[in-house]
């Protein structure tokens, strides 16, 4: 008898405090790529999540209640284990210039489905 190999998934996480907007970019994400995607829609819970998960992508909505999408970025980022995952801040008025100086991808609400996913696949190989 043959053991199977353990299946790697990519595995996305996401915050956004919009319930509404979380369910349509993980419908998206779910439909349009191979990649598993976590959801909350707190930060302090993206805090607890990442100590269970490595995503391969951060997906961010700049304003969240209790921290910046920027402030869990910066903090993820200090952690060496975490320190090298990509990351793609949405939001109305995104600071470009922070997002610049952390080579974080902005995409402006509202975003094109079409841009949102090549996003995705542009940072996730």
């Amino acid at each position: 008898m043959m053991s199977e190999k353990p299946r790697t998934v990519k595995t996305i996480l996401m915050v956004e405090d919009d319930a509404d907007i979380g369910a349509i970019f993980l419908h998206l994400l779910v439909d349009e790529t191979p990649y598993e995607t976590v959801l909350v829609t707190d930060p302090l819970e993206a805090l607890e999540v990442i100590k269970v998960i490595t995503p391969v992508l951060f997906i961010f909505n700049y304003r969240l209640p209790h921290m910046s999408g920027l402030d869990l970025y910066d903090h993820f980022h200090a952690q060496p284990d975490l320190a090298h995952i990509p990351a793609v801040m949405i939001s109305a008025n995104l600071p470009k210039e922070e997002l610049a100086k952390r080579g974080i991808m902005g995409l402006d609400k509202p975003t094109d489905i079409d841009d949102f996913i090549e996003a995705i696949k542009q940072l996730i190989r």
